[in-house]
């Protein structure tokens, strides 16, 4: 199941992080020296016998750590990060999937941490804290961490304002319209054609 299937009508992705591919760095470097190592002793087993059961070994290291390596490449791409404009998704799992998810309005504080390794190479973790019963989400060593916190900051302060938006009665927002466009008026910014017009386009939506 992929992200698009998990949205609601009318949700909208803001942000996605991908983890790390710092886990594939051990077995993949592990595979090319075992790889260059079976190719260097089978050339040598003409001249010593021992040098071909060493190619053998080294060349059956090399495939175990290609299958490692391979194996923690579909783990990091089954795990899904992303910011929406609603909430923060996390999925994780191959076969069986785990998912949870924070409402933005439900988010009180995302925190980052970062290793000296993590620094340097771009990764680290952040954990969105919740007061829903989930308590809090990490997402561990993803690529760009500071620019998925500030997403996640930036939602949840956009979403909060739209809510507070929404709950302000309408006869206030034309009131404080009305004023604004008089103190326009009274600068000499728009005429008193425009200042009437436009007033009675504020009170017919109020």
């Amino acid at each position: 199941m992929g992200l698009e299937d998990q949205l609601q009508v009318g949700e909208k992705i803001l942000y996605r992080a991908t983890p790390s591919p710092l886990p594939l760095l051990p077995p993949a470097a592990l595979a090319a020296g075992a790889g260059i190592g079976a190719i260097v002793l089978w050339r040598l087993a003409g001249l010593h016998p021992w040098a071909f059961w060493l190619a053998l070994a080294s060349a059956a290291v090399a495939v175990v750590a290609l299958a490692v390596a391979g194996g923690r490449y579909v783990i990091l791409r089954s795990r899904i990060y992303a910011v929406t404009d609603r909430r923060v998704l996390r999925q994780v799992g191959i076969l069986s999937k785990v998912s949870t998810d924070a409402a933005l309005d439900k988010i009180n504080n995302v925190e980052m941490r970062q290793s000296l390794l993590g620094r340097l190479l771009g990764f680290g973790d952040v954990e969105v804290d919740t007061a829903s019963e989930v308590g809090s989400t990490v997402f561990p060593q993803i690529r760009h961490p500071a620019e998925f916190k500030r997403a996640v900051l930036q939602a949840a302060e956009a979403y909060r304002g739209r809510n507070r938006m929404a709950s302000v009665p309408t006869a206030t927002v034309g009131v404080e319209q009305i004023r604004q466009l008089k103190q326009l008026l009274d600068e000499g910014l728009v005429s008193r054609e425009e200042y009437e017009d436009k007033r009675k386009k504020i009170l017919d939506t109020v």
